[in-house]
């Protein structure tokens, strides 16, 4: 099992299909000699019964995947760390891991990389961690239906590798906070000049907003994004939803301080993944209560038809920008 990836946009040429699974939906795309065939969006129930139900539909041949995933149990921490060989980190790491982390070492599994030199004594080490009680039972779900596991990766650094890749400008020459809003949880990370300095989980998930408009509007719980799209519902969600989002930028604020004491310098764009951002007038309300450039992550046409060569719907190009986690694994 790989945690991270251990090339930065290596291109592969083996077919795979590349899932990002977090708790509410299983997207994934799937390639045949690093070209996108086909795609899908699925609920996240029951994973190995939606599993063999999409391979069947969707006439899936490979049995590899590479898999990115979002839990409050997987972590990222960056570092500095004495210079020696990548076998040697590894070996120290696993016996001084205790030191990074709020687990104990035997629970977890764990990667690293090296993101860059500091000095000729030390490095910056990027190391992710996830707890075996998440990724085990993940692992058996995929092996039930005959799933081959080729890598596992966390959203956070999939966004990051994506970022990189996808902005260049914005990598070399800003400093930026990538948002990731997840449906249960959240999780932010700031890259000064394309080099993350922090990454850490958010206390806000969108269904703490859809739970006060389905408490308010006696709406079921998984009606409410429905409800929400809607273009005359629009005023009374974002009255719904101003007190989560007051409180998330807070918390975003705290982050930007931290970096700006520690590195002297402001944080110039807040990237967001679209998910929420779909609602018009969310935008303005995080630049009202941030004072920050904001923007969504889109993900940029050259990249995906350099990709999509035989996937020809135009539904798809309507939401691909929900695949920037996806992207971030394989472009």
């Amino acid at each position: 099992m790989t945690l991270l990836q251990n090339k930065f946009f290596e291109k592969g040429s083996q077919s795979f299909t590349v899932i990002s699974l977090d708790n509410y939906y299983v997207k994934g795309l799937v390639f045949e000699q690093g070209t996108a065939k086909n795609y899908f969006i699925e609920r996240n129930r029951d994973l190995p019964p939606l599993l063999k139900k999409v391979w069947e539909a969707k006439k899936i041949s490979s049995r590899k995947v590479k898999l990115s995933i979002k839990n409050p149990f997987c972590l990222v921490r960056y570092f500095s760390f004495p210079k020696m060989d990548k076998k040697k980190i590894r070996q120290v790491l696993t016996f001084e891991l205790n030191k990074y982390i709020p687990f104990p070492s035997n629970q977890v599994y764990f990667d690293f990389f090296v993101l860059k030199e500091l000095n000729p004594s030390e490095l910056f080490i990027i190391l992710a961690v996830a707890k075996k009680d998440v990724i085990d039972p993940i692992l058996e779900s995929f092996k039930k239906v005959n799933l081959d596991v080729l890598e596992i990766n966390l959203d956070s650094i999939a966004l990051i590798n994506f970022f990189r890749e996808a902005y260049p400008e914005e990598t070399k020459n800003l400093n930026v906070c990538i948002l990731d809003l997840g449906y249960n949880f959240s999780v932010m990370s700031i890259l000064n000049k394309g080099f993350p300095f922090i990454t850490r989980d958010i206390k806000f998930s969108i269904k703490d907003i859809y739970e006060v408009v389905s408490r308010v509007k006696e709406i079921p719980l998984d009606d409410v994004e429905n409800w929400a799209l809607l273009s005359k519902n629009k005023e009374e969600f974002l009255s719904l939803a101003q007190d989560n989002i007051s409180n998330l930028c807070e918390e975003l604020k705290s982050s930007f301080d931290y970096f700006e004491v520690n590195k002297g310098e402001l944080i110039d764009s807040l990237f967001i993944n679209r998910g929420l951002l779909s609602i018009e007038g969310l935008e303005d309300m995080f630049l009202k209560f941030l004072g920050t450039k904001i923007e969504a992550i889109k993900v940029p046409s050259e990249k995906w038809n350099s990709l999509k060569e035989d996937i020809s719907e135009n539904k798809f190009n309507s939401f691909k920008d929900n695949f920037s986690v996806i992207f971030g694994l394989t472009v």
